[in-house]
């Protein structure tokens, strides 16, 4: 039976006079990975962001069956965590420092020194930033930043993660060294949501699919369906070629 971690209903965002989403459904599921699609300006982010109550919008939001709107700031964090496009940290902070904030998100404790417990170093390890431990983040290209706070939403242990394009800055083999630790944290019974430009990328990892076109859902369904001549021509115009991009495989240690 599909357990459903956070459910949306009706999620409409106004910016002035432009509606950027318009009546939006989603669910997110234990146990698989939602890949939300578009063009530029599509909603993504936007839908993105107001699943976690970061915009003003109308329409309503569960998480773990329980409206968003009555939850703490601190009990939101503790079952969903956020990796944004790009981080606005500008404080000289170490990675482990960034990546320990996860952990004592839950209870809101925040102090200038945050411990730097197993499940944090276990964290950094996952996204191969454990080297860049006592880095400041600031100092770290965007790739490795977007590593770095993936690791940080790990540490938090919440049960159902959004990701924001988080492969936009990555190489291609901490792409796919991603969309691994993707895959594997649904295997473990995590809902996942990752925005994403890459069809190809959202393909490889994704169980379900939404594509947004102008704030409103065009297409949604299993992956490959979604994924597929028809409804990549309807909104992007163009024609989905089999077999024609470059294909990459992590090389496995013998």
């Amino acid at each position: 039976m599909r357990e459903i971690a956070l459910e949306a209903r009706g999620l409409t965002v106004d910016r002035g006079e432009r509606r950027v989403l318009d009546g939006v459904d989603v669910d997110l599921v234990r146990g698989e990975v939602h890949a939300i699609l578009g063009p530029n300006g599509a909603g993504k982010s936007t839908l993105i962001r107001a699943l976690l109550g970061l915009v003003t919008h109308r329409g309503s939001v569960r998480i773990e069956g329980e409206l968003a709107s009555r939850l703490s700031a601190q009990e939101r964090s503790a079952r969903v965590a956020y990796v944004p496009q790009r981080s606005e940290l500008t404080a000289s902070l170490s990675v482990e420092h960034v990546v320990a904030l996860g952990r004592v998100s839950r209870s809101g404790a925040f102090g200038p020194e945050p411990h730097v417990d197993e499940v944090a170093r276990a964290a950094m390890e996952r996204m191969d930033v454990a080297r860049l431990a006592r880095r400041a983040f600031p100092t770290l290209s965007f790739g490795e930043r977007a590593r770095v706070l993936v690791a940080r939403a790990l540490a938090t242990g919440a049960r159902t993660l959004l990701l924001d394009e988080p492969t936009a800055s990555l190489d291609v083999r901490h792409t796919l060294e991603l969309l691994e630790v993707v895959r594997s944290l649904a295997a473990e019974g995590r809902a996942v949501a990752i925005v994403m430009h890459s069809l190809e990328d959202a393909s490889r990892c994704a169980d379900v699919a939404t594509i947004l076109r102008a704030g409103r859902v065009a297409h949604h369904g299993p992956a490959h369906e979604v994924i597929s001549p028809r409804p990549v021509r309807d909104v992007y115009g163009v024609e989905l070629l089999p077999r024609s991009a470059l294909g990459f495989r992590l090389e496995k240690d013998s």
